[in-house]
């Protein structure tokens, strides 16, 4: 069924994943094959919307604003050793479309969203780079989105990080109309 639902119908799939944290934690019930299901499946799945999906962007931004809440509320159930490969290679994916400046705001809220989830150095080493290359796109609603997540960003990580390397971030977007 999780494997059938990227080809179903869009209103099916707005029903599923607006219902999304009840699937989690009905499939939470499982024990130990619970986190196959939401590790190997559900973040499949999600990928296949939020990264190969760009007419989504277009036609259903509140679809995709579920299915990335969805993404963030199961990021609680997965492994700190599985995030980086489970949950933050789908939202480098969509922050590095260069074509879809909707996938790439969309990406800087979720990095946002993600930051109370992820261990330091999975911050440092992925999402701060990307809060940086977000602070000259050209698009101003990333640069927008950028500019709202970086006290969530900032809240995670420690002072002498703050000052080095998002300090001059946040003094680049203040000076932005």
């Amino acid at each position: 069924i999780i494997n059938e639902l990227p080809k179903e119908k869009e209103k099916l799939s707005d029903t599923f994943f607006k219902n999304f944290p009840k699937f989690v934690d009905a499939v939470n019930k499982f024990g130990d094959k619970s986190y196959f299901i939401l590790k190997e499946y559900m973040t499949k799945l999600i990928s296949e919307y939020l990264t190969n999906n760009n007419a989504i962007y277009k036609s259903n931004i509140d679809l995709v604003n579920s299915i990335s809440d969805g993404l963030v509320y199961m990021t609680q159930f997965i492994k700190d050793e599985d995030k980086g490969e489970c949950i933050l290679t789908i939202v480098i994916k969509m922050a590095q479309d260069d074509f879809e400046e909707r996938k790439r705001e969309v990406a800087m809220r979720l990095f946002g969203e993600l930051t109370p989830y992820l261990q330091s150095d999975l911050i440092n080493l992925y999402i701060i780079p990307q809060v940086n290359s977000f602070s000259d796109d050209h698009c101003v609603n990333v640069r927008k989105e950028a500019a709202k997540q970086l006290y969530k960003i900032s809240e995670k990580v420690g002072k002498e990080t703050f000052k080095r390397r998002l300090l001059p971030v946040y003094k680049q977007l203040a000076k932005d109309t």
